[in-house]
């Protein structure tokens, strides 16, 4: 034995007795998951506080359920999307998009159907004349004229209401609030504003005259109106805009011997007003900035969009001829089209017009970049539907993506 083995069997056994046994290792390592453990259940638990201390709202059956949609908890396959969806032939039918999904309305209820086949839902209910609307968030149906109102998510109900008055108008802002004309006891007419809670934030009573019409801002805090009465053995026609922040009406004017058709508001905040004699553009701070009055022409519809506004006429010389004149928010004449059959149904998505007639679809472009186009398409179609930036043909038992050339059209191009 040397002189300094003392000294190297001490290092020796120092660095034995450092390393732990297999025992001491799991135990360590047991040790350290549970507390990595610990911890994300506490940061599950603060997060989920968070989430439901700040956003209960939002946290619902409903969503988690939308959610899941985009959700794979089975093997890694290629599922695509459907381009037609097919339900029972109603010659009510009427469809609308809610979140992807295709809500189809008719006087027996409501079904919900996705496009890879699916019928998410189905509520049977009585309506005499249906109408549906959707916004950002949910599904309106309601019956024009009559007492019940249902708003549906893609899965199921969320809220229904009887009102004691018929219903005779509804419009939808883009943050889920929608505005609903009716009327109460003792009065000839009113209007409630909800928010996207379904609480009604603000209402308005008339005791004299009769809404024919109202419309909401995007952001569900002002209402427009068209209104009409009597006074000296005239019909005038009365338009008032409120702010759900004031009492009274922030503005008003009155047009003599004409009949209120429509009001409705633009993308910027300005508004657009109808009558059987003239189109009217008024500004965000209710300044009129253009005034077009139809004259000998006959007024057979009209399309409003968030940045265009369109009215069909008869065609002059035409029995049957439908002729389109479309204007911009400002009241600008941007193109004037003539179709040789009836019109029956018309979308603008971004700066481009879509004009179904019978049999066939006609794109123009509203910047005057390209030239028409016109489309064959099955005679069956009577509706077009805008889903974000693709257009859907719907018929009585069919809706179907429009393609061209078997490629599915995508009208942001």
């Amino acid at each position: 034995m040397s002189a300094f083995s003392i000294f190297t069997n001490k290092r020796t056994k120092k660095k034995q007795a450092s390393l732990p046994t297999v025992e001491e290792y799991y135990l360590r390592l047991a040790r350290r998951t549970t507390l990595a453990k610990f911890i994300c259940i506490m940061l599950t638990v603060g997060f989920a506080l968070f989430a439901f201390s700040n956003f209960k709202d939002d946290l619902t059956t409903e969503n988690f359920r939308y959610m899941l949609k985009f959700i794979n908890l089975g093997a890694d396959t290629m599922e695509e999307a459907a381009s037609a969806v097919y339900f029972d032939s109603d010659a009510t039918n009427k469809g609308e998009i809610i979140k992807g999904d295709l809500a189809v309305l008719n006087t027996n209820g409501l079904s919900v159907y996705d496009f890879k086949g699916s019928r998410l839902q189905k509520s049977d209910f009585k309506y005499a004349n249906p109408k549906i609307v959707s916004n950002t968030k949910n599904i309106i149906a309601y019956d024009l004229g009559g007492y019940g109102l249902k708003i549906f998510s893609s899965y199921s109900a969320v809220y229904t209401q009887n009102f004691s008055y018929p219903i005779y108008g509804l419009s939808v802002s883009d943050n889920g609030g929608f505005v609903v004309v009716s009327s109460a006891k003792g009065y000839r007419s009113a209007f409630f504003v909800y928010d996207e809670y379904y609480r009604v934030i603000y209402n308005y009573y008339f005791g004299d005259k009769y809404i024919d019409c109202a419309s909401i801002s995007e952001d569900g805090k002002e209402v427009v109106t068209l209104l009409h009465y009597s006074k000296d053995g005239e019909l005038i026609t009365l338009l008032m805009k409120f702010s759900v922040s004031d009492e009274e009406a922030v503005f008003q004017t009155e047009f003599t011997d004409e009949l209120p058709l429509k009001v409705s508001f633009m993308s910027d905040g300005s508004y657009t007003v109808l009558t059987s004699e003239a189109l009217r553009f008024f500004s965000s701070d209710n300044r009129l900035t253009s005034e077009i009055f139809f004259k000998e022409k006959s007024i057979l519809g009209y399309e409003f969009g968030k940045n265009y506004a369109i009215i069909a006429y008869n065609t002059v010389g035409l029995s049957s001829g439908t002729e389109l004149d479309i204007y911009s928010k400002d009241g600008t004449l941007v193109a004037v089209r003539a179709f040789e059959g009836a019109v029956l149904d018309k979308k603008v998505s971004s700066d481009t017009l879509y004009v179904l007639s019978h049999g066939a679809l006609t794109t123009i472009d509203l910047k005057g970049t390209n030239e028409d186009k016109t489309t064959e398409t099955d005679s069956e179609f009577r509706q077009l539907i805008l889903d974000g930036t693709s257009l859907i043909l719907f018929s009585v038992n069919k809706a179907e993506y429009y393609r061209e050339s078997g490629v599915q059209s995508d009208l942001s191009e």
